[in-house]
């Protein structure tokens, strides 16, 4: 029976639209992914495979239908760690033309705003034709002596527009790879940083009253069309004039938003002084006097753009310049740390939007991680925030049964969305720790046990609070929820729906765009496909049925056409794989229904992995009938790469996290 996808979804609660006002969405940390659920590994004792095995396929190599090539039949071969998915067709790149601009200020306007006792001409000296960029008093402070930090033009960055390959420059795990720019880096070969990895990048549009960066449309334009998300940045001189009056200039410099998911938001640059002529470190400014002026730029900015800007700056600068103030939290955070550990958070925020962890490759200007995967990336972009509180409890479930032996939880937490989580025979729940997420494994480790009665269990961060939690789907019907610590482990458990669910099966992730949180949807013996969505008091309730005929179905939720919405795979009863796409609004693309994988009957488990071989990866694990694990990676734009074995024979036993045992066909 064909599955039948009705019109719009209209939620009992109200909240399904992502066209819905929402509140502030809290951010992700460092290695947090939305959809990711963490899949992939070799049982036993945990060792990793140096390099795959040729792999046996005695139930037939799955293949893939028109329009998209297959998932290689050959011997496969061992993931390049550096690869990059391809640029996404123009036709979805963000468009090229700047951001709103209102009329820029004229040189008598500037002048007023100016405060008294600022020498001017001195000022422009110390900037000559660049001036500031962002973290370069973090530079400067981090390789001269004495309380006061050299003149920013001593310390020039280098004014290469490319830079060398990832492979020569340690980076972060995890996240998004992306740039910042300025005036130095001149006309940047957008390309290169392409293919270096970048997705993102922020352009420099002014500084203090001026705009000062000759080259920002070359840049803010070259960024956009190679594919990149970009926006731009201003750079704060606190001691010269106010706050609205730099965000005036600012706005009208090119500083401006849109919600098209292809412009970031505006970002302040506010770090410590550079020119002698300005005073000291934080401008001759009281903490109480900088925050002020922070709110007074922010207030501004939010006024002419609709959006509330970023702010970049160091711990160090925050707690000596504005007493480490907790007044921001509302401010996305893009935090300077030249190391290898981000390191503690100013008081406004308990973690970071954005990291500049180098200022000297691998890309032309700064590089950085945006905390969280492509598809939140994009979703940050678009200033999605979370839904209004309307606790609609109206999931059709029975009497709750007998609650199910609570599992013991403990060991450190899961660090990666790569990670590979599984329970064995005797309900030990494992971790086998992906290894920089470069298609490698380490050794296992044991973080809970009491797990045998489950269905399925699911690695997300269920709370968005940057840590990752284990969603638990019992036989008698339960689904209970277990919350991630920061110093590992995890919390005791709490019941998310008390029964109901024994006879479905689930998948879990971002489905409704806008979402702050992500949902589930359920597969349900009788071919109704249900979508479940939490509730302001910690639950889940019933959102909506959006479909029926999906009987026999094996689903998986996944991006598979990179336009940064979920989408449905579906293998049918003959093992072939059908994609049925979305747009983010709960429901499904009107088309007809395209099989993007044959031969997809032969495997008993598939599973969404994410950053697995690099760090904006996407792909599924599947397990043979011979106990081998494969890893089949997403292009992003709607097809398969290249085939590896990465788990030798022995996972019949296990119960991989992210999806259910199914049966071979």
């Amino acid at each position: 029976m064909t599955p039948h996808c009705p019109g719009p979804l209209v939620s009992a609660g109200g909240h399904l639209d992502s066209t819905t006002p929402r509140p502030a969405r809290a951010l992700t940390r460092l290695l947090t992914a939305g959809l990711a659920l963490a899949l992939v590994a070799g049982p036993g004792a945990g060792v990793a495979l140096a390099s795959p095995l040729s792999p046996t396929a005695p139930d037939g190599t799955p293949s893939a239908g028109q329009p998209w090539s297959a998932p290689a039949q050959s011997v496969p071969t061992a993931p390049v760690a550096t690869a990059t998915p391809a640029a996404p067709a123009r036709s979805t790149a963000p468009g090229t033309s700047l951001p709103q601009a209102s009329t820029p200020l004229t040189e008598a306007q500037r002048a007023a705003t100016v405060r008294t006792g600022i020498d001017l001409a001195a000022l422009k000296k110390e900037q000559g034709a660049n001036g500031g960029y962002l973290g370069k008093s973090v530079k400067a402070r981090q390789t001269t002596t004495g309380t006061q930090p050299r003149s920013l033009n001593q310390t020039a960055p280098s004014t290469t527009t490319t830079a060398g390959t990832v492979a020569n420059h340690w980076v972060p795990d995890g996240g998004v790879l992306g740039m910042d720019v300025s005036g130095w880096q001149g006309n940047v070969n957008w390309s290169s940083a392409w293919s270096l990895g970048s997705r993102f990048a922020y352009v420099k549009a002014s500084e203090g009253n001026y705009q000062i960066n000759d080259y920002f449309a070359q840049q803010y334009n070259g960024a956009s069309s190679i594919g990149m998300i970009r926006g731009a940045y201003h750079f704060a001189l606190p001691g010269v004039s106010s706050g609205a009056a730099q965000a005036a200039t600012f706005v009208a410099s090119g500083g401006g938003w849109s919600g098209d998911g292809k412009t970031l938001p505006p970002l302040l640059d506010i770090e410590y002084n550079g020119y002698a002529s300005l005073g000291n470190a934080c401008y001759n400014l009281t903490p109480a006097q900088m925050v002020s002026w922070i709110k007074d730029f922010s207030n501004t900015v939010k006024a002419r753009t609709g959006r509330v800007p970023a702010i970049y700056t160091t711990t160090d600068w925050w707690i000596k310049c504005t007493g480490n103030s907790t007044a921001f939290s509302d401010n996305p955070l893009h935090i300077a740390a030249y190391s290898t550990w981000v390191g503690n958070m100013p008081a406004s925020w308990s973690t970071f939007s954005i990291w500049q962890f180098s200022s000297d490759g691998p890309f032309a200007g700064d590089s950085n991680q945006w905390n969280g995967t492509y598809a939140q990336l994009q979703t940050f972009a678009r200033g999605a925030v979370a839904a209004p509180a309307t606790p609609v409890v109206t999931a059709p479930v029975p009497a709750a049964p007998a609650p199910a032996p609570a599992p013991v939880v403990s060991g450190p937490s899961i660090k990666s969305a790569a990670d590979v989580v599984a329970v064995d025979s005797a309900g030990v729940l494992w971790n086998y720790p992906a290894v920089n997420g470069k298609g490698a494994l380490g050794a296992r480790y044991r973080v809970g046990s009491g797990w045998g009665g489950t269905r399925s269990v699911t690695v997300i961060d269920w709370n968005n609070d940057g840590y990752f939690d284990l969603l638990g789907q019992w036989k008698t019907g339960a689904l209970t929820l277990y919350t991630g610590r920061a110093t590992g482990g995890f919390n005791a458990s709490r019941t998310l729906l008390p029964s109901g669910l024994a006879g479905s099966q689930l998948t879990v992730g971002y489905w409704i765009a806008a979402s702050a949180l992500p949902q589930v949807l359920a597969r349900n013996g009788n071919g109704t496909l249900d979508l479940y969505s939490p509730t302001s008091t910690g639950g889940l309730e019933f959102s909506g049925r959006i479909g029926s005929g999906w009987a026999g179905l094996d689903l998986t939720m996944a991006d598979f056409d990179g336009d940064g919405y979920q989408d449905l795979l579906a293998r049918r009863g003959n093992g072939d794989l059908a994609l049925y796409r979305s747009k983010g609004k709960g429901t499904f693309v009107n088309e007809t229904r395209r099989v993007v994988g044959r031969g997809w009957g032969s495997f008993s488990s598939m599973t969404i992995t994410s950053g697995f071989t690099t760090a904006t990866s996407t792909g599924i694990n599947a397990r043979r009938t011979d106990g081998t694990l494969q890893h089949y990676p997403m292009t992003g734009t709607g097809g398969w790469g290249t085939r590896t074995q990465i788990g030798n024979g022995g996972w019949n036993s296990l119960l991989i996290a992210g999806g259910e045992n199914l049966r071979a066909r």
